[in-house]
């Protein structure tokens, strides 16, 4: 169904306590670890900076396509004069180039087409330099360039050879070595490609392998170009090491872009019906990756077949192919959007990882409030706000460890000498500061491993069960309990994981309501609405365990609606079976 994600005016929903100046400025100072610290006030350096980003809205830009018409023009005519160059020597069969390029072995309509094919197919590799490449990975963009860069340069290169070649040398054949060493010198910016777009593919040996494998063969092919007499063996030496390397590479870069396929297909296999964009993007990304692999394999073989053929055909058609392995692993790939969303979905797999909020200041909507037991929903939440452009801002927190704030408190400005736990959990019971695993079995590895980890970070006392007798595993459960209350104590009864959380997530709502987004809740299945407190029962315990009993809202959640509440702030409640309808249309900018 259409959301109605309409802007609101949010100038007259200001919190408590601030301005509207305030509001308009809207950031926080940041905050120092493991302190106690007042609320922060609001930056004077975001008004001047939101007035700068009006200013610079307003100002008209040329357009792209426009700041680039003198440097297309230049291509275009620099094309038209070699088609030119090439006709005429095609025409003229005495003239240097028709001679070393063509003698008489194909017919004139097959040298017409190479004449005009091989400089299109140049230019056509100088397209992606007048493309804006923003959101490119910087390595990746430079890779990509540098092997579009070195096609059209060797290309070009051609017409200038064949006019200096001497007389006495105007033969069919002349270019062999030429043709050859041109040929794996383009390879040379494939593989840098295939390389930088596999992170598994990087690493030093198998650069040292690619550039190896051009050295070898350049030499190899200088010294039959200029007669430089080597002894057979070490002749075919050079010839097996060098076909040996091109096969090994070859292999290797073939299987790296399936494996790729693979995983991008088991990662979303579960995502149709439910994240239909993603799904078929990444649909898309992995036909076109076993496509990459499979014209990776069609290259180095159609390497192998022209080895000694001096037609410049076969040069134009390699040149053909290099050009398109490269567009099909990259630009049709559409690596900003496909591939590094893939990329960070890998990433996350098996790990999680801390998130303070984003808000994106050209966004109109932002997420405030999220059921976190949606974990799926939540890391494709992420996803987007991190690498879309066009996403909505997301000012929910999540951390993982003492570093990134989990188990740090922050002051409480309305309460001073204490922090926010007491506003938002009252006291907390000591089992809070206790961590048991009864059956480890039936708990993951990776689980075990996180609930490990988060009790170091918040100073809980873990306990696994790890073969104790029942007497044994019954006085373990007594001693940690012991402990657990000593350590509430010892903290005061603040909440053991802290609310440094609650400190960032207010610092991202602030400004997002200063940048004027529309604020949006989302609750669980079925439940909108369900759950809501006022922000002065958060710390009462009755009221919680009423409120909870039919709620539509995680723990965290039931506090940021609250005080979302007791801020005035306007915010709009959907259901969490709408997320993914609502961020297509947010990334519409509707």
């Amino acid at each position: 169904p259409k959301l109605n994600l309409q802007r609101t005016d949010l100038t007259a929903m200001r919190p408590v306590g601030f301005t509207s100046r305030d509001l308009r400025c809207g950031l926080l100072e940041p905050v120092a670890e493991l302190e106690m610290e007042r609320q922060p006030h609001i930056s004077e350096e975001m008004q001047a900076e939101l007035e700068n980003e009006k200013g610079q809205s307003l100002s008209v830009e040329v357009p792209h396509v426009c700041r680039q018409l003198w440097p297309i023009l230049h291509v275009l005519a620099w094309t038209l004069f070699r088609i030119k160059v090439n006709v005429s020597m095609i025409l003229d069969p005495d003239s240097p180039g028709g001679k070393v390029f063509y003698g008489d072995h194909l017919p004139i309509y097959l040298r017409m087409a190479d004449g005009i094919l091989r400089p299109a197919i140049c230019s056509l590799s100088l397209v992606p330099f007048f493309l804006p490449f923003a959101n490119w990975e910087s390595q990746l963009r430079q890779a990509s360039l540098a092997a579009w860069f070195s096609v059209a340069v060797l290309s070009s290169l051609l017409e200038l050879l064949a006019l200096a070649v001497p007389e006495d040398l105007q033969a069919p054949g002349a270019f062999d070595g030429v043709l050859m060493t041109f040929s794996w010198v383009s390879r040379l910016g494939l593989g840098l490609v295939t390389q930088v777009s596999l992170p598994g593919l990087r690493g030093r040996c198998f650069s040292f392998a690619w550039v190896g494998w051009v050295g070898i063969y350049g030499f190899r092919a200088l010294a039959r170009m200029v007669q430089l007499d080597l002894p057979a063996a070490l002749d075919h030496f050079f010839t097996g090491l060098t076909w040996s390397l091109l096969a090994a590479l070859t292999g290797i870069s073939a299987l790296a872009l399936g494996r790729e396929a693979v995983t991008k297909r088991r990662m979303l296999e579960g995502r149709q019906g439910r994240d239909e964009a993603c799904a078929r993007n990444a649909a898309r990304s992995a036909r076109l990756l076993w496509l990459g692999s499979a014209l990776t394999i069609l290259d180095a073989v159609n390497l192998v077949l022209i080895e000694g053929c001096h037609e410049i055909g076969f040069f134009t058609l390699d040149n053909a192919l290099v050009l398109s392995t490269i567009l099909v692993l990259l630009f049709a790939l559409e690596v900003s959007d496909q591939v590094l969303e893939l990329g960070y979905m890998a990433r996350i797999c098996g790990k999680r990882i801390a998130f303070p909020g984003k808000v994106n200041r050209s966004a109109q909507h932002c997420v405030v409030s999220f059921p976190g037991k949606y974990a799926e929903e939540w890391d494709d939440a992420v996803r987007r706000v991190q690498l879309e452009a066009g996403a909505c801002s997301l000012a929910c927190v999540f951390l993982t460890d003492r570093t990134s704030g989990l188990g740090v408190h922050v002051e409480n400005p309305d309460q001073p000498g204490t922090c926010w736990c007491r506003a938002l959990y009252g006291q907390v019971k000591a089992e809070a500061y206790r961590s048991i695993v009864d059956e480890p079995d039936s708990v993951s590895a990776e689980d075990l491993r996180f609930k490990e980890m988060d009790a170091v970070a918040m100073g809980q006392v873990f306990l696994k069960r790890d073969g104790q007798s029942d007497e044994q595993w019954k006085a373990d459960k007594q001693a940690a309990e012991t402990a657990a209350q000593r350590k509430c104590e010892e903290n005061g009864g603040r909440a053991p994981w802290g609310c440094r959380w609650f400190h960032e997530w207010q610092a991202n709502v602030h400004q997002a309501a200063a940048l004027k987004q529309t604020l949006h809740v989302f609750y669980f299945e079925g439940k909108v609405g369900r759950g809501k407190l006022p922000w002065q029962d958060l710390s009462n315990e009755t009221s919680v365990q009423r409120a909870r009993e039919d709620s539509g809202l995680g723990a965290s959640q039931a506090a940021e609606v609250a005080y979302l509440n007791k801020c005035g702030f306007h915010f709009v409640e959907h259901d969490v079976a709408e997320f993914y309808n609502f961020m297509v249309e947010c990334r519409n900018n509707i």
